[in-house]
């Protein structure tokens, strides 16, 4: 199967990854990854039709950092929410990762972006899942908070269909936790 992404990268020289996937409420699919600009791994998501058919691949962030969709859920609006991490946005964009949800509509546009993290240290989102109040659930790491700052602790944030944190709660020890 030809790379649909590859080619909008440099004619095809340089690859994408995906990390996770999920069913649309169209019955098709999504896909959470990165794209290589030659330079760069930038976030991407792509979505698939029921029966396999490329419909779109968007990549979102600077094309002059690091971003990464690692997970996603699909939204009643046949949008999805998406999560990773990304040296595009945050308070401390260009040094650091913070942790990143953004929703994202049928057609590849970007509704909202949340990132959360800080510090002199990486944080990640690796997992989102509809909590059963109706907003969603995040599943993520950091290194800059909690107990054992410096190694990894993991963290549960709640977020609003708007994408505002209700909660963001950091769990571990003194040693590695990774959520």
């Amino acid at each position: 199967m030809t790379d649909p992404f590859a080619y909008t990268l440099n004619n095809g020289t340089y690859g994408t990854v995906y990390y996770g996937m999920c069913e649309a409420t169209d019955g098709g699919y999504w896909a959470f990854g990165y794209g290589n600009n030659g330079s760069y791994n930038i976030a991407l998501v792509t979505k698939w039709a029921m029966d396999g058919t490329h419909e779109w691949t968007r990549t979102y962030g600077s094309s002059s950092d690091y971003g990464y969709y690692w997970n996603g859920i699909g939204t009643d609006d046949g949008g999805v929410i998406a999560v990773g991490y990304t040296r595009s946005y945050g308070p401390y964009a260009g040094t650091n990762y913070s942790w990143i949800a953004s929703k994202i509509s049928s057609s590849g546009s970007v509704v909202w972006t949340t990132v959360w993290g800080g510090g002199s240290a990486n944080n990640y989102a690796y997992s989102i899942d509809e909590s059963a109040d109706g907003n969603f659930i995040a599943l993520g790491r950091t290194y800059g908070f909690g107990p054992g700052t410096g190694v990894a602790n993991y963290t549960l944030t709640k977020i609003t269909p708007t994408g505002s944190i209700l909660f963001n709660k950091v769990y571990g020890g003194i040693d590695y936790d990774y959520g």
